[in-house]
């Protein structure tokens, strides 16, 4: 080989060294950019993936998150996501992640507190070679609390008779109080079945069960699908027996010794054995119960009422109760004398009179050994009425054999509101109490001065106007940051400190109620009683203490006449008329020849008074111009033909108002 050729052959090499060099460069950074470059994306909510830079191995987080807030607000929701990586070890993978909401943060755990709606995460992966990986996960926050459904307890109605069927809808039976933590309750769905399109149902004679109860399963559904129901029942009546006759009805009436029927009286139907036959009704305003039964040996019929004791209950029951146990003046029916009988002894003693006035003072709510009703089966004749316990009266009607067809047995009763023998209970939501006009003004004086801080000091109720005073209650409010309460020290004949009720001390308040056997009669300025305060702050008398019905209707009695009490220096605040519309109860009441009913309006205008006796009958209409005010009108006897207990009714425009009367022979 000469020189040429080996100098040749070695450059030669060289070149291939170079190149070489050069080729491993360029594939080393090519390398190294696809490695920067690399990043891949993974929109399946649990994929994996198989490159060579980072890998998703589990994902854990659901597409639907349940919202359970009560209040409809914001609930959380957690997501985790794992990966794994060929360039370095696992655990020096970086996560970040990024909610829809702009919530950011690191770390493979991702979480947040998100309202009903729709979103979306994005995690970002990185490992130490630059390889990425992105994870995004579609996610929907729902209401998932269901609806608080809340029935009526169980309606009546009854069978159209020209159609034979009668359309319910679902709305009928619900309360009202349904409720739903998302969904405004104008925006619920009310229905009989799953379907919420189902929303009546209509009922013919084939549906219609024996003892005429259908059972009813009401749906609510809110806004999001979310469904709960609640159970009750509709009772079909069918007085006119439009379904063929096929089953008897027991159907009767509860009224007071008015003849005004008594609502609210739950009356069961158990059969021979004691066993419930059917579901207790309700009565309502008109008095009437009935049930549809099967043909059976017999049946019981029970009213029960033990409700609002107070009903109708006051002093001037006591005062005549009192009269009836000296036998001054006797009760004149025996559902009065099984009035007065408190305490449930058979008997009339001044144990009642003790019961009652617990009652009135709100020491007891209840009577211990009796119910707030009692009810006496109306065909029962009293062998003794002046004795009516000489014999077991019935309280329950009782079916002794029933064959069934087409027919109706029928229960009356007589009820009976213990604790009130003068007929004041107001027996039903159509009519208020029988609250009398006052006929006067009893008023106690009271002296003012200005009492300090820390001062304990004693206050007399002096009379005034106290003539021929049979009884009086009323409620005695004060200021209770003002003063605090120490003792009361009687002076008045037959007053003590049972006549005194304190159990509304921290509210301001002391009832007191008082009866003698004859009217009282007391020089000006004798003191009923004498209180003792301690002073909480520096303030006058007149601006601390007050007379008021808020627990004791403030009223004195004297014979038939009621009279108001007042404090002397509280007239202003106890005035007898409003700025509002008000009927007033006539007066004389009872009366024979006339009587005069008053009312008062707060403007000028036409007003109808309507007289009517208790089956619904319109004696007399009359059409009057009333003046802004006080405003009167007479009414004789002669203009109706009637007799008993009436009722009176005023209208106007907007207004309507009823009372009772009696008209006497």
């Amino acid at each position: 080989m000469n020189k040429k050729t080996f100098y040749t052959i070695s450059q030669l090499f060289l070149v291939f060294i170079f190149l070489s060099h050069q080729m491993n460069a360029e594939r080393n950074s090519s390398f190294d950019f696809y490695h920067k470059k690399n990043t891949i994306t993974d929109i399946s909510h649990n994929g994996i993936s198989s490159t060579s830079g980072p890998t998703i191995t589990n994902f854990s987080g659901e597409p639907t998150i349940d919202n359970y807030e009560p209040d409809c607000g914001s609930t959380t929701a957690t997501f985790e996501i794992m990966a794994d990586d060929n360039c370095n070890n696992p655990s020096l993978l970086e996560y970040n992640w990024e909610f829809s909401t702009g919530l950011t943060g690191t770390g493979n755990s991702a979480s947040g507190a998100f309202l009903n709606g729709n979103y979306s995460l994005t995690f970002t992966i990185n490992d130490q070679c630059g390889d990425s990986i992105l994870h995004i996960h579609d996610f929907v926050v729902k209401d998932a609390k269901l609806p608080t459904p809340v029935c009526i307890s169980g309606i009546l109605t009854s069978m159209m008779p020209s159609a034979g069927s009668i359309t319910i809808w679902a709305s009928d039976f619900e309360s009202g109080s349904s409720s739903d933590n998302c969904t405004a309750y104008d925006d619920l769905m009310f229905s009989f079945s799953s379907d919420e399109n189902l929303g009546s149902l209509i009922l013919d004679c084939s549906d219609i069960p024996a003892d005429g109860l259908v059972p009813i399963s009401l749906y609510v559904t809110d806004e999001a699908g979310n469904q709960d129901f609640c159970s009750t029942f509709i009772h079909i009546q069918d007085p006119n027996t439009v379904c063929c006759c096929s089953y008897p009805m027991v159907i009767g009436t509860i009224e007071n010794e008015n003849q005004e029927g008594i609502e609210d009286v739950t009356v069961s139907l158990n059969n021979s054995t004691g066993t419930l036959n059917s579901p207790s009704v309700v009565t309502g305003t008109n008095g009437v119960y009935s049930f549809n039964v099967w043909p059976t040996a017999g049946y019981i019929v029970t009213p029960k009422k033990d409700i609002d004791y107070l009903n109708g209950v006051t002093t001037y029951d006591l005062v005549l109760i009192s009269k009836h146990i000296l036998g001054t003046q006797l009760l004149d029916s025996p559902y009065k004398i099984i009035a007065a009988d408190a305490n449930n002894s058979q008997s009339i003693t001044a144990l009642d009179l003790v019961r009652i006035r617990a009652l009135i003072l709100h020491i007891d709510d209840e009577l211990e050994n009796n119910e707030s009703w009692r009810f006496v089966n109306a065909n029962y004749g009293f062998p003794n009425p002046n004795n009516p316990w000489e014999e077991e009266f019935p309280e329950m009607h009782q079916i002794v054999s029933y064959g069934g067809g087409n027919g109706f047995e029928q229960g009356y009763f007589i009820a009976i509101k213990i604790g009130d023998v003068n007929g004041t209970a107001s027996p039903n939501s159509l009519l208020g109490s029988d609250i009398r006009t006052f006929d006067g003004t009893v008023t106690l004086d009271l002296q003012n001065k200005k009492i300090r801080k820390g001062e304990t000091f004693v206050i007399d109720f002096r009379a005034n106007d106290f003539k021929n005073i049979e009884g009086y209650q009323f409620t005695l409010g004060f200021d209770s940051d003002a003063v605090e309460f120490v003792d009361v020290m009687p002076k008045l004949e037959g007053l003590s400190e049972d006549n005194f009720g304190l159990t509304k001390l921290n509210e301001g308040k002391i009832m007191t109620s008082w009866n003698s056997s004859k009217g009282i009669d007391l020089e000006k300025n004798a003191v009923l009683f004498s209180m003792t305060f301690k002073a909480k702050s520096t303030r006058e008398i007149i601006d601390i203490f007050e007379i008021n019905s808020h627990y004791s209707t403030a009223e004195a009695y004297s014979g038939t006449n009621v009279y108001e009490v007042k404090l002397s220096n509280d007239s202003k605040r106890n005035t007898i008329f409003t700025n509002d519309f008000e009927l007033y109860q006539n007066t004389p009441n009872p009366f024979d020849e006339e009587t005069t009913i008053r009312f008062y309006l707060p403007k000028s205008e036409a007003v109808t008074l309507i007289i009517y006796d208790v089956s619904g009958r319109v004696l007399n209409q009359m059409e009057l111009e009333g003046m802004e005010g006080i405003n009167s009108k007479k009414i004789k006897r002669a203009d109706f033909e009637a007799t008993g207990v009436l009722y009176y009714q005023l209208q106007t425009a907007t207004e309507t108002a009823t009372k009772k009367m009696i008209l006497v022979d």
